[in-house]
């Protein structure tokens, strides 16, 4: 039995404009010692390996309707019926929103007993692709899938989820950085090597706290015009400050987060969310002291007549570095497929 085994270089979080890279290793197993001699020029052929990155997006039917399918999107699904062709999506729920072209990583791959052949396949995240996100309303899921075929045999596919951050107006910064490759060159200047899109977005990135999010759907996907946007609650802090005239408020921010983003179907949103309890009346302090000398004790009340002021303070999340959301959510970077 050949077993194919990939592993995601780098670890299985990347930033929109990263290239991911992934080294995939297809195994013949070794004979019995005692069965060698006899099958000494028999070996295991695989007809073909391919892979490819895309995203699935689904959704709650209930409260959000889909966009019309193009043809071209239509084309595709219908292509990817047969048990023999490449279909990276096959069996997946949802809609592809992001497909990159399939590259070819063999064909007729001969392999002896016991013998390897290892190949690494490179593909760049669009800047502008949508992030990994798990919502109440939606979710945008990525996977690597990488399908082979032996002779005679159905396809099979190995699928590598992986995680993708989007930074906030990184496709700008992509586009306004490549304008300098239409001016023309000089040979005999050194040209400085360009920024990759992660240099860029590391150049940029600082850091924010959050309580809520808030999933914002498009008007023209709301299942009811009167439909209201979700949200949801991560942490929250508790400051007394009475008799102060300054605080301070510190909220961390999970790694397992979504930053903020838009596409055409929803927008995370991220505000802080202050309720401001404030009393009616007049909460008297203690009374001033006679004398240096003598000791004021002084209790709070038990009960006061109070009010409540809500404010939202609209910020932007922006994301860390994809090696520090690897260790936080664990996700495998290898995967084994037996043929």
């Amino acid at each position: 039995m050949v077993e194919v085994c990939a592993q995601v270089l780098g670890g299985p979080v990347h930033l929109a404009g990263d290239t991911v890279q992934v080294c995939i290793t297809v195994t013949s197993p070794s004979l019995d010692p005692a069965l060698r001699a006899q099958s000494s020029d028999v070996c295991d052929v695989v007809a073909w390996g391919s892979a490819q990155i895309h995203c699935q997006c689904s959704v709650n039917e209930a409260r959000v309707k889909l966009p019309p399918t193009s043809p071209r999107q239509a084309e595709e699904q219908a292509v990817t019926n047969a048990d023999t062709s490449f279909a990276p999506c096959r069996g997946e729920r949802g809609r592809v929103v992001l497909s990159t072209k399939p590259k070819i990583l063999f064909c007729d791959l001969q392999l002896l007993p016991g013998e390897s052949r290892s190949f690494v396949y490179k593909e760049t995240l669009p800047c502008d692709a949508p992030p990994t996100y798990r919502g109440q309303l939606l979710k945008y899921a990525y996977k690597i899938t990488i399908g082979t075929q032996r002779l005679g045999a159905p396809t099979k596919l190995l699928r590598i989820p992986i995680m993708v951050i989007v930074l906030q107006g990184l496709s700008e910064a992509c586009v306004y950085s490549e304008s300098g490759e239409l001016a023309p060159s000089n040979p005999f200047l050194h040209t400085p090597q360009r920024d990759t899109p992660r240099h860029t977005a590391l150049q940029i990135i600082q850091y924010s706290v959050t309580l809520q999010s808030e999933e914002v759907i498009a008007e023209n996907c709301r299942q009811r015009a009167s439909q209201k946007s979700m949200l949801v609650s991560y942490s929250k802090a508790h400051e007394v400050c009475l008799n102060l005239s300054h605080t301070h408020l510190l909220l961390p921010i999970p790694l397992h987060i979504t930053p903020t983003f838009t596409t055409d179907l929803v927008s995370l949103q991220w505000h802080l969310h202050f309720e401001f309890v404030t009393s009616v009346t007049e909460v008297k302090g203690p009374s001033p002291l006679a004398s240096s000398k003598d000791q004021l004790e002084w209790r709070a009340p038990t009960s006061l007549d109070i009010e409540t002021m809500v404010w939202d303070l609209p910020i932007t999340i922006l994301p860390t570095t994809p090696s520090q959301v690897a260790q936080a959510i664990c996700m495998p970077a290898q995967h084994t497929l037996p043929l």
